[in-house]
């Protein structure tokens, strides 16, 4: 049964009649304005805490694996262009040695 104002009203009223109006108001500023069944529990929290640890580990792998990949990708490119460059001054070396 969802909470209203209605029915939260209602209680306020019958501790009123039972209670102080103190009393009655320090019972309802102890209840929550909303259902019990939403409330999160210490096993909730857990879980949650266990389901976002996953969720952090599966990503941290996933970037690592991409980082890897593009750095492993990058250190091919700078090395085949220094080979690409070498060649072509060597090449333009002896070019200039054979006309001079």
């Amino acid at each position: 049964m969802p909470i209203t104002n209605a029915s939260r009203f209602a209680v306020h009223a019958e501790l009123q009649s039972t209670f102080s109006g103190e009393v009655a108001e320090t019972i309802m500023e102890m209840l929550p304005p909303y259902d019990w069944s939403q409330i999160a529990t210490k096993q909730d929290l857990v879980l949650l805490r266990t389901d976002i640890d996953q969720r952090f580990t599966a990503f941290e792998l996933r970037l690592e694996s991409k980082i890897h990949k593009m750095l492993g990708d990058q250190i091919k490119w700078m090395v085949g262009t220094a080979i690409a460059l070498n060649t072509l001054m060597l090449t333009g070396a002896i070019a200039l040695s054979t006309i001079l």
